[in-house]
């Protein structure tokens, strides 16, 4: 069996119309004349522009620079081991007025100052 052939007379115009033609003319002539014939538009005033938010201040930045070498010469850094066990970096005027031993170097004062023991005074922990 053959599929049938569509039926194609629904877009066959029955009628061979003037007016139709006739309007379509009539339309595109008067639409150009209304181009043509219309007074020069004057250009639109922009609204005014609106201010823009205010950004804010940009942070500031201060470089701290190690004193300059010709201010009074800092005193020689070491480290002191003061009364308990307790070390930590210091110059020797500051390790002297908490009456400390004055190390220059960190391996030496390690060696030589006796810290206190870490850990509990009661023993170990027994956990969680």
């Amino acid at each position: 069996m053959e599929p049938a052939e569509p039926d194609l007379s629904l877009l066959e115009s029955t009628r061979w119309g003037i007016v139709p033609k006739l309007l379509v003319a009539f339309l595109c002539i008067f639409g150009a004349a209304m181009l043509y014939f219309s007074p020069p538009r004057a250009p639109r005033k922009l609204p005014p522009e609106r201010p823009r938010p205010v950004a804010p201040a940009p942070q500031l930045y201060v470089t701290l620079a190690p004193p300059a070498a010709s201010e009074a010469p800092a005193a020689p850094e070491g480290w002191c081991c003061a009364a308990g066990g307790q070390l930590s970096a210091a110059s020797r005027a500051a390790c002297a007025a908490a009456r400390g031993t004055f190390f220059a170097a960190e391996a030496e004062a390690r060696k030589s100052c006796p810290t206190a023991p870490s850990g509990s005074p009661r023993g170990r922990g027994k956990g969680a």
